[in-house]
């Protein structure tokens, strides 16, 4: 969403793209009408001494992430098709290519970008076509990373 507004871009904040890479390198740019949503997943240790107010500890254990966009093409089918053959074929142990990265890139409202990359990722494609002649279709893909930072 960017327009002009006194001699500069406008902004509101909403502007994403994703890049997936895969532990073999392959590189999967995902870009257009796209939704992120990430969630820490945390273990929780409660603490209750005798005497004392019960404290409570998080810990951490990943994060999971989702992604919903637009098909634009076949390259994202094509890829989750390899690593599914793959898995048939004995050569992906866990089904997901598990060890590769994810970068979503956010442009702010004060026009700089913010890079969040998410390490050791396993992903799979968990809706890949659902189709209407009245909308676009949308596809999404989930997964799992170990750490996510903000860069």
């Amino acid at each position: 969403m960017s327009g002009t507004l006194n001699n500069s871009t406008f902004n509101v904040g909403r502007d994403v793209s994703v890049v997936l890479v895969a532990p073999n390198g392959t590189r999967i740019d995902l870009t257009g009408n796209i939704e992120v949503t990430w969630k820490a997943i945390a273990e929780t240790v409660t603490h209750e001494p005798l005497n004392q107010p019960t404290r409570r500890r998080y810990l951490p254990g990943g994060h999971e992430f989702s992604l919903t966009l637009d098909r634009r093409g076949p390259s994202n089918e094509a890829f989750f098709n390899q690593v599914e053959s793959g898995y048939w074929a004995g050569g992906y142990p866990n089904g997901s290519q598990d060890g590769g990265q994810i970068f979503v890139y956010t442009s702010e409202v004060d026009g700089s970008t913010t890079t969040e990359m998410g390490t050791n990722v396993s992903l799979f494609m968990a809706d890949r076509t659902t189709a209407s002649q009245k909308s676009a279709i949308k596809q999404t893909i989930e997964g799992f990373a170990s750490t996510k930072v903000t860069m």
